[in-house]
């Protein structure tokens, strides 16, 4: 908050990424609410990391799936996320991820990667429910594990 206050340009970026896609940063992580980012480290850091195509495209895929619930911005589903777009970039359907991603809650993914089935570690564990979300059951048009 400090640095985009502060005019930090980087910073400012990222606040104006995270407004065109509709969103909104929540510096007081008590209190939740819809459309609002609470973990506002976390996902500057991803800013960073992934560029802003990536960011905002994961985010927008986060609010169609999730109607921006404040469960579907917890840090655990957006290092998911982003880290699913960016491996993923171009080869996934976004209707299919979008209803296959409407079909578990976003604590899942949460849950899933502390429960860890693959022994996947870090960001990994992460985007391997959504993965398997995405793919399902059906062999048809099935993405390659590339994690």
């Amino acid at each position: 908050r400090a640095k985009v206050v502060g005019g930090d340009a980087i910073s400012k970026a990222f606040l104006a990424a995270t407004n065109r896609v509709g969103l909104s940063l929540n510096y007081d992580s008590q209190q939740l609410t819809d459309y609002r980012i609470g973990c506002v480290g976390t996902a500057l850091k991803l800013y960073n990391q992934m560029g802003e195509k990536i960011y905002c495209e994961a985010l927008q895929l986060i609010v169609k799936a999730w109607d921006g619930k404040p469960d579907s911005f917890r840090a655990s589903v957006l290092r998911g996320m982003m880290h699913f777009v960016e491996l993923y970039h171009g080869e996934f359907s976004e209707e299919r991820l979008v209803r296959a991603l409407r079909s578990i809650h976003p604590v899942d993914i949460y849950r899933i990667g502390q429960d860890d089935p693959a022994k996947l570690r870090g960001w990994k564990k992460y985007v391997f429910p959504i993965y398997t979300a995405y793919n399902g059951k059906c062999r048809k048009d099935a993405l390659p594990m590339k994690f």
